[in-house]
């Protein structure tokens, strides 16, 4: 790896994590600068939508889904505006929110995802999870998981 791509910060403004059996999905800023991987909360975010064959349902659930969606698209708008001007520091005491240091070698790594995600695997002192982005944040994803080999 060259040293520019080392000193390249890197920020990625939404990705996600999957839904878990008791977990819900969540919506993070990732920042990856010279010192590492800095993850940071934004809020929740919706799972899978699930197609019934029922068409009354599909459509009452479409419903409920829209409205669902916006509040959190509004609660995630709002946190964004809490952090213009926050340092990375301040950004970090959000809940659920975490750093990765370089020295922790192949902490972080890259995975093709299905369909059209891809997947940046964390398994570091400070979380294990799996963010996932769309095909546009794939070089970002590879670039960040470089940074982490030895």
């Amino acid at each position: 790896m060259n040293t520019s791509e080392l000193s390249q910060t890197i920020t990625i403004a939404r990705v996600k994590t999957r839904p878990g059996l008791i977990a819900s999905a969540k919506t993070f800023r990732i920042i990856c600068d010279d010192t590492g991987l800095h993850v940071i909360h934004l809020g929740r975010a919706m799972g899978t939508k699930v197609k019934s064959n029922d068409p009354i349902a599909n459509k009452l659930a479409e419903v409920m889904t829209n409205k669902m969606e916006a509040k959190m698209e509004s609660a995630l708008r709002d946190a964004e505006r809490e952090l213009e001007g926050c340092t990375l520091n301040q950004m970090l005491t959000r809940k659920h929110s975490f750093s990765v240091p370089f020295t922790e070698t192949g902490a972080v790594r890259y995975e093709a995802g299905t369909g059209s995600d891809t997947v940046l695997v964390i398994k570091s002192r400070a979380a294990k999870t799996k963010l996932l982005g769309t095909l546009a944040e794939r070089n970002a994803f590879e670039s960040i998981a470089r940074r982490f080999q030895s």
